[in-house]
């Protein structure tokens, strides 16, 4: 929202543009109210030793996965052969609930970055 005394030369454009020609000094102020995104991101980080398959997603780019605020991500990880899964690390590891040994989910009510951890078989 735009104040000031030189607020109504302010010419709005579109949504996101306004016009305003500068033709002498002016004092302008404008306040910006926080959106809250309408999905949060799952960033997985890759490792050599195994993966987990994501589901629940809405879109992909790279290794980031995009979910609708508050719905749930699952996973199932793929440890490599000789490996086993051990634990996971990440903004979202504290978060996430094992359904059985190789079945996990995660509320998905914030962006996070999860990596799953996988130690030799031995």
């Amino acid at each position: 929202m735009w104040s000031g005394p030189d607020a109504v030369n302010i010419v709005n454009i579109d949504i996101n543009h306004y016009s305003l020609l500068m033709n002498r000094n002016m004092e302008l102020a404008v306040s910006f109210n926080p959106v809250q995104s309408a999905f949060n991101i799952l960033s997985s980080v890759p490792n050599d030793y195994g993966h987990y398959d994501i589901s629940g997603y809405i879109n992909r780019v790279n290794d980031d996965y995009y979910f609708n605020r508050d719905t749930i991500a699952s996973f199932v990880v793929v440890p490599n052969p000789g490996f086993v899964f051990s634990h996971w690390v990440g903004t979202g590891a504290a978060f996430v609930i094992q359904d059985t040994p190789v079945n996990f989910h995660l509320v998905m009510n914030t962006s996070f970055v999860l990596r799953a951890i996988f130690n030799q078989n031995s």
